[in-house]
């Protein structure tokens, strides 16, 4: 973490006013957040994606040895240390079959203070991960979903400062949030 640490601050100091977006995962030593944040990052994206145990222990099987319980302590952490709105975590729809659980899960992500990245799964063709998909109507129920449960929970995905969420490309989180707010 150190070369994040120096080149952030080296970006930095040559550009001041150039927004940084990091994107980790939980790191044993927690203290690296407010290290970051000084040497000046601006935003942090720690990607939990799946949102499921076991589904997250089949598709991402060295990922999943940390626990969903870690990743929620460091999306805290990061969030006292980054501030409200500036903490993401990509969520992947399309491996999990149960839409009220999903649904479910993904409301405490957002309940505690992350911005969700909500991106449907694309499949490698010749990849042994099968044809996972999200229904359009599926998929439109999750992301009106997630900016209701963003309005609901003062999370307000317009104010990051830098990384996806800030492009909004690969998530129409962005146009959801604009159309309830308007």
């Amino acid at each position: 973490m150190a070369i994040f640490e120096k080149t952030v601050s080296q970006l930095k100091a040559v550009f001041p006013d150039l927004q940084i977006h990091i994107q980790i995962e939980p790191m044993q030593d927690i203290g690296w957040y407010r290290r970051l944040k000084n040497a000046g990052t601006d935003t942090i994206g720690i990607h939990l994606e799946i949102l499921d145990d076991e589904i997250r222990k089949e598709i991402c099987p060295g990922k999943s040895k940390i626990s969903k319980e870690i990743y929620f302590h460091h999306w805290k952490e990061a969030i006292n240390v980054f501030d409200q709105n500036q903490v993401s975590s990509f969520i992947i729809t399309g491996f999990e079959p149960d839409l009220d659980r999903f649904l479910h899960e993904l409301e405490k992500v957002i309940k505690i203070g992350v911005v969700p990245l909500i991106t449907p799964v694309r499949i490698i063709p010749g990849t042994n991960l099968g044809d996972h998909y999200t229904h359009p109507d599926d998929f439109f129920k999750i992301v009106d979903f997630a900016a209701k449960k963003c309005l609901q929970y003062g999370v307000n995905p317009l104010k990051h400062k830098a990384g996806c969420i800030r492009c909004g490309g690969c998530s129409p989180l962005l146009d959801a949030y604009r159309y309830l707010t308007a």
